[in-house]
């Protein structure tokens, strides 16, 4: 099972995996996107920030660990839910089953604020590259269940602790075209065939 976590939740895919092995003796590999996290960030002029930067990473990952189908692949998140859903399209015959958590999928589905404020049409209101990212309240008001207070901590520190994170996660921002990619992503999974579970939260809504 590989699991691809979205935006301001996910390790460095420099890492290495997280691997649980499970009841049934199958392995769960979680598999961290580069980007935003605990792992330190490297520089946009070492890593794009963009759609192909995103999607070769998880292929280059995908190829190290050498992972063989059939597999079930999660998703997870906005915006590099949707990077791992374009993953997903070119190796839709080794995957046995996806699920799809909180990645929108409708093509009108709205940012949430606190994204949409990267994308604000009057460029000197958007957060800058060092404005520290509340990532314990982005997590904490987008469910419906309660997040412990040291959880939300974890979530919240790299942004706390240094430029590198919010760099990312303001560069992310910066290159995706969020109306192109859920675009993007309709278009291609019309003709999708692989089992498919959707899951969404009561407050998120994602499916516009």
């Amino acid at each position: 099972m590989l699991v691809c976590e979205g935006r301001r939740t996910c390790l460095s895919a420099r890492s290495h995996p997280h691997t649980h092995p499970s009841s049934d003796s199958r392995n769960h590999i979680s598999q961290p996107f580069l980007t935003v996290a605990r792992a330190p960030q490297p520089s946009p002029s070492e890593f794009a920030y963009d759609e192909a930067a995103y999607v070769g990473a998880l292929e280059s990952f995908v190829q190290a660990i050498d992972l063989k189908g059939p597999y079930a692949v999660i998703t997870h998140g906005f915006i590099l839910g949707q990077y791992g859903l374009l993953w997903a399209l070119k190796h839709s015959a080794d995957i046995e089953k996806l699920v799809i958590l909180n990645t929108p999928v409708g093509a009108n589905t709205k940012l949430r604020p606190e994204l949409a404020a990267y994308k604000n049409p009057i460029s000197f209101m958007r957060p800058k590259a060092d404005t520290k990212f509340a990532a314990d309240l982005y997590n904490a008001s987008g469910l419906a269940y309660v997040i412990k207070y040291d959880d939300a901590q974890v979530y919240d520190a790299p942004y706390q602790s240094g430029a590198a994170a919010n760099v990312a996660l303001a560069t992310t921002m910066d290159k995706c075209d969020w109306k192109a990619l859920l675009n993007q992503v309709d278009t291609a999974f019309c003709g999708w065939k692989v089992s498919t579970l959707l899951l969404f939260g009561n407050k998120v809504r994602a499916r516009g």
